[in-house]
């Protein structure tokens, strides 16, 4: 009885929580694949406006932020 119980507990726990926690790893990194890839287009110019946005993000974050 005790073996039925603890083992049946433990394929659940695993089923449950080790493989979901796995599985929903595995679906945020896709997710974050998929984004990135269509962020990649090739063109210096949209990547000197994003690196040019992030440098005014950080100034504009370090001037609200400043003691």
């Amino acid at each position: 009885m005790t073996v039925f119980v603890f083992g049946h507990g433990s394929s659940l726990i695993d089923t449950f929580i080790v493989d979901g926690a796995v599985n929903g790893l595995a679906f945020t990194a896709g997710a974050a694949s998929r984004l990135f890839r269509r962020m990649q287009t090739g063109f210096v110019q949209n990547y000197a406006l994003v690196m040019g946005g992030g440098i005014v993000l950080i100034a504009a974050i370090y001037l609200f932020l400043k003691p």
